[in-house]
């Protein structure tokens, strides 16, 4: 069986916010991408597979739909966010535990 690919946040989400993406001028680098502490969380490059505990991976586009600082209940309702959940399944890492891993020194 072939091991099925997991896309980081930006390349799903299409959202262009990733290190030289095509709307970093327009609406800047999104924090996801570059949160270090994050690397490796659910087999993602940085945050890129929990963006929604990052503050500031929301953008007022649309199409960028989370930011766990400021309404975590919509992330829950963000595709990408469903689709991690399943694909991780019972290895899924909750929300607390991934900002405990941010917040600690």
């Amino acid at each position: 069986m072939e091991k099925e690919e997991k896309y980081n946040c930006w390349y799903f989400m299409k959202c262009g916010r990733e290190p030289s993406g095509a709307l970093v001028h327009q609406f800047g680098v999104c924090p996801a991408s570059t949160e270090q502490r994050l690397d490796g969380i659910h087999d993602g490059k940085n945050a890129g597979r929990a963006c929604w505990v990052v503050a500031g991976s929301y953008s007022e586009q649309k199409r960028f739909h989370c930011f766990f600082a400021r309404i975590y209940e919509d992330c829950k309702k963000c595709e990408f966010y469903a689709v991690t959940k399943a694909a991780e399944g019972r290895t899924f890492i909750e929300a607390e535990k991934l900002i405990e891993r941010i917040q600690a020194p």
